[in-house]
């Protein structure tokens, strides 16, 4: 039954346009508070943001953003795809082999 009320509030707070990760917070404050009470939804939501935020595999996330940002600003993506459409541009399918070795050469790039 608890289930089924907290799918319910999830499906009606996307319909009333909260983001994804609000309603998600939400719902699953409201399970932790009919589960444990109000003294554990509120120590988990007061401990669960900074353990996951501190967590050292979420460090590559902006930093490959940061790199990709660097590397559309600097014109490298644009000068990847051009060689590898001149390359390839007259054969067939050449747009999508020309688009694959582009995405191989910004894998290289970013170390990927």
């Amino acid at each position: 039954m608890i289930a089924t009320i907290i799918v319910l509030l999830m499906f009606v707070l996307l319909a009333a346009g909260m983001p994804v990760g609000f309603t998600l917070i939400a719902s699953g404050a409201l399970g932790i508070y009919w589960i444990g009470g109000p003294s554990a939804m509120m120590g988990i939501l007061a401990s669960m943001p900074k353990d996951s935020a501190s967590s050292y595999e979420f460090l590559a996330i902006p930093m490959f953003l940061l790199m990709a940002e660097f590397v559309l600003r600097s014109g490298v993506a644009d000068d990847l795809f051009q060689a590898a459409a001149a390359w390839f541009g007259r054969v067939r399918g050449g747009l999508g082999i020309a688009t694959a070795l582009a995405g191989a050469g910004f894998g290289a790039i970013c170390g990927s």
